[in-house]
């Protein structure tokens, strides 16, 4: 068995270029340009609310499905 050790890359068909590493904790990356509340945070916002739907939904229908469950055995 043989250890892999090295940076993994995208094929090129994907269109990713690799980013050159910029010292950690230098803010000289790209990082270092974010201001905080600029950014849109739209979509981000429904796919939470979707995802607070949806677990909201399957917890009502296991509670009526557990409820039916119930009955049906007494």
């Amino acid at each position: 068995m043989t250890a892999c050790i090295g940076v993994v890359t995208a094929p090129r068909e994907w269109g990713i270029q690799p980013q050159e590493r910029q010292g950690a904790g230098q803010g000289t990356g790209p990082m270092s340009d974010h201001k905080h509340g600029e950014m849109d945070i739209k979509a981000h916002e429904r796919t939470f609310d979707g995802f607070i739907r949806a677990l909201a939904w399957s917890g009502g229908i296991s509670i009526v499905v557990l409820i039916f469950i119930a009955l049906v055995n007494s």
